[in-house]
């Protein structure tokens, strides 16, 4: 009898990998914790939604309880659903903020498996079982759940839990809703499509602000897509911009647009495809035309593309990504489809392409968005200076912030490290100490330095991704001190460029990074040029602009480099100056 030869080893290996494959296939674990442990248990509830079915949520306030609250912070979990550990780390950070007693956190779940209310809520009396959604992409993009009971919108589950927090907890301000990662693409694709939000406010008149944190993909507004140029496979940097758009189908080459299919635009990316018997019925598109309509106005039907977009525009949505948030997206780190390509190859740079987006689509909106120091990390974006400045405001006065820390905030004239202070606690310590005009400010762990050092004009910042970028310096207005007056001329000033923060754009809270602005003192003659856009400029400023009053100071030039523009500017402050744009 002949030996029977043995597979060669590569195949093998190819029939290991495949029964690997379809074990992994037949054993789907399922991630969203249905059972809590005991303490965390005690914050569960179960929003109504239909047909005996709930929307399981973490609530850290009891519903109608007797403590009033006037905020609301509602946060949206990421892909792997751990509703738990995002309430948790989202009800640290308000507790650090002192804002426990007054603010409301609420953690909605997404389930991939029935939850059955007893086993969330520990009430044995209680029948009805959660919805749920198996496949991440279908609870992001609005569609049906699953099981009996199916039919369910996700976006539909998130309107009801938004009108259930206003009707439970009568004493609301104002709520905001963020959501990050696969939670930030959830928000983005409702706050399109929802009913809720439209001029900043919910259906009961509430101020709504909606957060959209490192999403991996975006819902775009018109069919236009970056340039090639606008989305290499390189680190394009927190000051990327965007400013040529075209449509994919003039710019591909046919072995792109085949692989896109053509469908580049097709809700999910796009706004393409909304209209009633467009889709195919059961799929995530039919599912989420289905809810658009629903609530949609019948005059807004006939050019709903247009309708939308100014829809959006009324509402209060701002963006956050982290500054570090670059791994190319072409491995699989975030969404490879072709679709989601167009937009960018980072989250990071889909993000601020976005940004540039909305400036091309609407020209007189100005979208609000901020850039945190860190990656892709749920925490680092709810300690950041934004967010914190967005979901629980304080008062900053006179004070500005820097996007990293300066490279010398000087000598400490007092340190408080002892346990965590929020950043309005070390501004009251700045205050109350006789000399201290800044401090450096560690968020992750809540430690101030205060400083005598005082900033104006132009300084360095430490390197972005070093281990201190994360620290910030905030710092009193010297040159208010000075009664120094700006005056915006109506065009945009820059913010923070990569070496410098100015004191005066931010407290004008404008944004730009293409405008360099120059303050002048009134002496007849002087010359202010500028580069901008490889074109040089000289104007000559006029001595009647402005008065002089007071000391007359040099302050040092300032230089701005981003994206292929700078702009060197020296000029003279006195007490009150105008300001000349360039």
């Amino acid at each position: 009898m002949p030996a029977v030869r043995p597979c060669c080893p590569s195949v093998q290996l190819v029939c290991v990998f495949v029964l690997l494959c379809a074990r992994q296939v037949w054993t789907y674990t399922p991630s969203f914790p249905c059972f809590l442990r005991s303490k965390l248990s005690r914050k569960a509830q179960a929003v109504p939604l239909q047909d005996n079915l709930f929307l399981p949520i973490l609530a850290s306030h009891p519903p109608d309880g007797e403590q009033p609250v006037d905020r609301a912070i509602v946060v949206v979990h990421g892909y792997r659903r751990f509703v738990n550990v995002f309430f948790k780390d989202m009800v640290e950070v308000v507790e650090r903020q002192r804002k426990a007693h007054s603010t409301l956190v609420v953690a909605p779940g997404f389930p991939d498996h029935p939850c059955h209310v007893q086993s969330w809520t520990r009430n044995i009396s209680a029948r009805s079982h959660s919805p749920y959604w198996r496949y991440a992409h279908k609870w992001m993009f609005g569609a049906a759940s699953e099981g009996p009971g199916m039919g369910v919108s996700s976006f539909h589950a998130f309107d009801v839990l938004i009108e259930w927090i206003q009707q439970h907890y009568r004493g609301l301000k104002e709520i905001v809703v963020i959501g990050f990662s696969a939670g930030g693409q959830m928000m983005m694709r409702w706050s399109v499509l929802s009913h809720q939000g439209g001029f900043g406010r919910t259906t009961r008149g509430i101020p709504l602000i909606t957060i959209i944190g490192s999403p991996s993909t975006l819902l775009w507004l018109d069919q236009s897509r970056p340039e090639k140029s606008c989305r290499p496979f390189r680190n394009t940097g927190p000051y990327h911009n965007c400013s040529t758009f075209v449509l994919p189908n003039q710019s591909l080459s046919r072995d792109d647009l085949f692989a896109c299919q053509s469908k580049w635009d097709l809700y999910g990316y796009g706004l393409s495809g909304l209209q009633r018997g467009t889709a195919r019925k059961g799929s995530i598109r039919h599912h989420a035309i289905k809810y658009l309509h629903k609530r949609l106005p019948g005059n807004l039907t006939r050019d709903l593309r247009t309708s939308l977009q100014e829809r959006w525009g009324s509402k209060d949505v701002r963006l956050l990504f982290g500054s570090r948030d670059i791994k190319s997206c072409g491995v699989g780190l975030c969404s490879s489809v072709c679709e989601a390509m167009l937009q960018g190859t980072s989250r990071l740079q889909r993000g601020l392409n976005f940004i540039s987006h909305l400036k091309h689509v609407m020209p007189a909106y100005e979208p609000k968005y901020g850039i945190y120091e860190g990656g892709h990390s749920h925490v680092d974006s709810f300690l950041s200076h934004d967010f914190i400045m967005w979901a629980m405001p304080w008062n900053m006065d006179n004070y500005y912030v820097t996007q990293r820390l300066v490279y010398d905030p000087g000598p400490d004239i007092a340190s408080f490290t002892d346990r965590y202070y929020p950043a309005h606690e070390c501004k009251e310590k700045c205050e109350q100490a006789q000399d201290c005009s800044s401090f450096t400010y560690d968020p992750l762990h809540g430690r101030c330095h205060l400083k005598s050092k005082c900033f104006n004009g132009s300084f360095d910042m430490v390197r972005p991704g070093s281990k201190l970028a994360i620290v910030r310096t905030y710092y009193k207005d010297c040159m208010h001190n000075q009664s120094t007056r700006m005056i915006e001329s109506g065009t945009e000033l820059f913010q923070e460029t990569p070496r410098e923060a100015w004191a005066w754009s931010q407290s004008a809270g404008l944004l730009g990074t293409s405008m360099a602005v120059a303050a002048f003192a009134g002496l007849a003659g002087m010359i202010l040029r500028c580069r901008l856009g490889g074109k040089d400029e000289a104007r000559s400023l006029p001595s009647t602009l402005s008065r002089l009053s007071g000391n007359t100071r040099y302050l040092q030039v300032a230089r701005h480099e981003s994206a292929g523009q700078d702009c060197e500017v020296q000029f003279l402050l006195s007490g009150e100056s105008d300001v000349e744009l360039c």
